[in-house]
C-alpha cells in the first residue's frame, strides 16, 4: 500500500487529516485483496496530478476518501478532483470516515459535489 509501482485494478486516492482516512483506505486495500482484487491506496498529497491520471487510466475502479472538514469537503481533495480530466466510463466510489454519519446538510452537499464531479466526466458511482 502507498507505493508507486505496477498497476492495480482498484486505486484509492485519499486525503487524511488525522490518519483515520489513511487507515480506512489501507483497510479497504486489505479487504479488496482478500477478495482477490489487487488494490492500492495513495495520499493525494504524495502524487502529482499526472501520476494520478496515469493510475486512473490503469485501473478498473477508482475510490476517493476524505474526512469531513468543517462540515465540508477538504480543500485539498476538492482541488485534486477539479484538476482531474474527464474520464469516460470509469467506475468510482466515495467514502467518508465519520463518527457521526452524514447527518448535516453541508456534509451531504460535500458528497454531492464529489458525485456531480465524477458523474460529469462520464463515470459511474457505487
Amino acid at each position: 500500500m502507498d507505493n508507486k509501482s505496477g498497476s492495480a485494478e482498484i486505486v484509492i486516492f485519499y486525503f487524511s487529516g488525522t490518519g483515520n482516512t489513511w487507515w480506512a483506505s489501507n483497510e479497504m486495500v486489505r479487504q479488496f485483496e482478500k477478495l482477490g482484487r489487487p488494490a492500492r491506496a495513495f495520499s493525494i498529497e504524495a502524487l502529482s496530478i499526472n501520476e494520478a491520471i496515469e493510475l486512473i487510466q490503469d485501473s478498473d475502479i477508482v475510490g476517493f476518501g476524505y474526512p469531513i472538514h468543517g462540515s465540508d469537503l477538504p480543500v485539498p481533495m476538492k482541488n485534486f478532483i477539479e484538476q482531474l480530466p474527464a474520464v469516460s466510463g470509469e467506475k468510482a466510489f466515495v467514502f467518508l470516515p465519520s463518527g457521526y454519519g452524514l447527518v448535516m446538510e453541508q456534509q451531504w452537499e460535500a458528497l454531492c459535489f464529489m458525485i456531480r464531479a465524477l458523474m460529469s466526466s462520464g463515470g459511474s458511482i457505487s
